[in-house]
């Protein structure tokens, strides 16, 4: 598979399907591949905009803005996952996840903001 295809088929299906929080997920997923964090961080702000009910996308833009070492935006987001997170059934499947479970995406996000928190408080 060549990801410079995918990326690229992305985005032409993307221009036709403006309003698909699915194809802009993959999109963003598929940046994160050749290191393009900024546009996958455009496109993860998109997704969440477009349904602000995937705590998924809200996951990943937090775990993208750690690594870039932005921790406040990070924070946000993990937190914004965890949120969303307890609004839905623990045993469900997240949305546009490949059979993760809602309470372990919760529980990663909460441990995701314990090592922010640690990490700062280490950082005093």
């Amino acid at each position: 598979p060549d990801p410079l295809l995918a990326e690229q088929t992305c985005a032409t299906a993307i221009a036709r399907h403006r309003l698909s929080a699915e194809l802009q997920y993959l999109h963003a997923v598929l940046l994160l591949g050749p290191g393009r964090d900024e546009d996958a961080i455009d496109e993860l702000r998109q997704v969440t905009y477009l349904d602000r009910a995937q705590p998924l996308a809200n996951f990943t833009l937090g775990s993208v803005l750690q690594r870039r070492g932005d921790l406040r935006g990070a924070r946000r987001a993990y937190r914004n996952a965890q949120r969303l997170c307890k609004v839905l059934a623990p045993d469900a499947t997240v949305p546009l996840s490949d059979a993760e479970s809602v309470a372990r995406l919760g529980e990663s996000a909460a441990a995701c903001i314990a090592d922010i928190d640690s990490t700062q408080e280490h950082a005093q």
